[in-house]
């Protein structure tokens, strides 16, 4: 009566291990070079990356260094935000991140063992970054929104995601027959609600040892988004 799930990914990440010392994780120009290198080498993921990745104002790629217990680099890591979104196009860089993750190889991992559905990992982890890169603006489905302070226009993160959620929810469901799952949802805004069979989020009511629950308004929020589908939070301490 145990469930079993496929991992998809972040929809909105890729960890990068930095793994050459000459590359500094703070020096963008370093890590791109090195994205780039990595890419030549056969790299999907770093084609991806490139193909998706969200630009910033300047037209750079958005990433940050981090040293995160699951990506430690021999000279740390850089994590970049890309858009998930399955129609976004590269002539010179082809696969993007929603067909890195989602394609006939993982309908064969179906077919070979005894899923019961699809996880999808962090949902809302950067809901609000904005992807100012205009050859991206035309794959959305969802007009673009506004930053206050400049007013420059982008794809909140939190849209693409559900892009490619709707995307690959929908070949789960009706291809595939199987359920999905969500993890980091519900927190606030109710993008996503409606397209999963179960969802969650990571919490910890004992912050500094001190008991402190979710407010009642909240649980409730996320007990009507959920209707009749189950729902849960989880212990997110960590001893890592």
């Amino acid at each position: 009566g145990i469930l079993s799930f496929r991992y998809v990914a972040e929809p909105w990440s890729h960890w990068l291990p930095i793994d050459d010392a000459g590359v500094d994780p703070l020096e963008y120009d370093q890590v791109e070079s090195y994205l780039h290198r990595r890419e030549q080498r056969g790299d999907e993921r770093a084609q991806a990356t490139i193909s998706s990745g969200f630009h910033d104002e300047n037209g750079r790629l958005q990433y940050r260094s981090t040293d995160a217990p699951w990506c430690r680099g021999s000279n740390g890591c850089a994590v970049f935000t890309v858009n998930p979104d399955p129609d976004i196009p590269d002539a010179f860089y082809p696969l993007n991140k929603a067909f890195l993750e989602w394609g006939d190889a993982e309908h064969d991992t179906y077919r070979a063992t005894g899923l019961d559905g699809e996880y999808i990992d962090s949902y809302l982890g950067v809901a609000t970054a904005l992807d100012h890169r205009r050859a991206h603006f035309a794959a959305a489905d969802t007009p673009l929104v506004f930053r206050t302070r400049d007013g420059r226009v982008g794809v909140p993160q939190v849209f693409a995601t559900t892009e490619f959620a709707r995307w690959l929810t929908t070949d789960v469901h009706e291809t595939l027959g199987k359920l999905t799952m969500a993890n980091g949802i519900l927190s606030d805004v109710p993008w996503g609600a409606d397209l999963f069979d179960f969802m969650g989020t990571e919490t910890n009511w004992l912050s500094g040892g001190r008991f402190a629950p979710e407010s009642d308004a909240r649980l409730l929020y996320r007990r009507t988004l959920a209707y009749r589908r189950p729902g849960s939070l989880r212990s997110a301490i960590s001893t890592m």
